[in-house]
């Protein structure tokens, strides 16, 4: 699972929201979701980015072995611990694949009305695909993923994915409503 969530955002983005292209029977529909997918998770991208460049925060890859040093008596440092994927050269919180995550998952609610939205992802590292049957059980295994994979604090992935849905909301709500 922590090897399949490791390709980055902007290069799983294009392989993965294609099949939103024409789940509506009108060009017009199909387009505002592609639109409003791409804008909001950019947009997202964008606000994640400012954050962790703002905080950077330091990476388990770090934390773990150095824990000794943090000033903190309940944390005990372990100088062997690796990470089961290789990390981001960039600061840990918040996570992008949170934000992207979020960014998508709310683009997806808001557009067809409901959290239960069958859908695939295609992990180009693993080469291998997954089902799920809502927005809420994608976050959260992307979520886990990378906690699992030694990449992440869990407090990462809950605040990016956050980020990402509260930038989808004022995006959709700002620019992609339906006209009818």
């Amino acid at each position: 699972m922590a090897r399949f969530h490791t390709t980055l955002p902007p290069r799983n983005l294009p392989l993965n929201l294609q099949q939103f292209a024409t789940r509506h029977a009108s060009l017009a529909d199909n387009a505002r979701v592609m639109a409003a997918l791409w804008t909001a998770t950019q947009d997202a991208g964008n606000a994640c980015f400012e954050a962790k460049y703002h905080f950077n925060f330091w990476r388990p890859q770090s934390a773990i072995p150095l824990a000794a040093d943090d000033g903190n008596v309940a944390t005990a440092a372990d100088a062997s611990w690796t990470p089961v994927v290789p990390t981001p050269n960039h600061p840990e919180y918040p996570s992008a694949h949170g934000c992207f995550t979020g960014s998508t998952s709310e683009v997806l609610q808001q557009v067809y009305g409901t959290k239960k939205n069958r859908f695939s992802f295609v992990s180009t590292v693993t080469g291998t695909t997954r089902w799920y049957d809502s927005t809420n059980e994608f976050i959260k295994e992307v979520m886990s993923a990378r906690v699992w994979g030694g990449m992440r604090f869990r407090s990462a992935n809950e605040d990016g994915a956050e980020l990402g849905k509260n930038v989808a909301k004022w995006v959709m709500k700002h620019h992609f409503q339906a006209t009818e």
